[in-house]
């Protein structure tokens, strides 16, 4: 009787046991999955917080380019013909009086500092428009990691930017040799090099344009891809002209 009621004991204790050991990994794979969860919802969030930073960075950066995007559009080369236009109207004749004579030096000692400060102005835009444009690249690029769906974009950019790159340093080229020493010495600008400045600007500011065009593409993408889901709401894509 006493070994059958011992037996009966332990068979008690070990159902138990079994259950106390059931209840316990029970707890323990909840508690991970749990664990596991909540990281995921951590890392969701410091993932969202970290792509809406980037992009309130980004468009902080893009409207700084837009503004000086609109400076270097308004930018335009009429100062040297303008030159041309006084230095054909003024020219030194012997038989005027020395006042007249020295009436028409100044106009065109005028005519040349506008003509050459005005090239100096417009090289001045061109350099902040260039350091305006460059941290939307540093950000793309340094940030990659969350910014992976926009690589095509930054390299579109890049090439983009630079075919302007191409064309100002073609046009400073066309200035140094056939421009500023006709400039220096009160010679008239050939017709040939006033054509190749007109070429040059329509095909500059063409590509100026183009180029916010795309970065304004950019914004767009980047406020529907981490904004978009957010605020239920898409802005819509620019239609390019075919």
């Amino acid at each position: 009787m006493e070994a059958l009621t011992l037996k009966l004991v332990n068979f008690i204790l070990s159902i138990n046991l079994q259950s106390v050991y059931s209840v316990l990994l029970g707890a323990i794979i909840s508690a991970y999955i749990s664990y596991r969860f909540t990281k995921w919802r951590e890392n969701q969030r410091l993932k969202i917080d970290l792509q809406i930073k980037t992009t309130d960075m980004l468009i902080d950066i893009i409207k700084n380019f837009n503004t000086s995007a609109s400076i270097m559009t308004s930018k335009n080369f009429v100062f040297f013909n303008i030159y041309n236009s006084t230095l054909e109207s003024n020219k030194i004749d012997d038989s005027l009086d020395k006042i007249n004579n020295d009436f028409k030096i100044i106009l065109i000692n005028q005519s040349k500092e506008n003509a050459i400060n005005n090239f100096e102005e417009y090289r001045e835009i061109w350099i902040n428009y260039s350091k305006a444009f460059m941290p939307i690249i540093s950000i793309l690029e340094s940030r990659e990691v969350i910014l992976n769906k926009f690589v095509n974009d930054k390299d579109e950019l890049i090439d983009e930017f630079q075919k302007l790159i191409d064309l100002q340093n073609d046009f400073t080229t066309l200035y140094y040799n056939d421009i500023s020493n006709k400039i220096l010495f009160n010679q008239l600008i050939a017709d040939t090099s006033l054509e190749k400045v007109n070429k040059y600007q329509q095909k500059f500011m063409d590509q100026c344009i183009y180029v916010s065009c795309k970065v304004l593409d950019l914004q767009v993408k980047l406020q529907n891809e981490f904004l978009g889901k957010l605020f239920k709401y898409k802005v819509q894509p620019r239609k390019e002209n075919k």
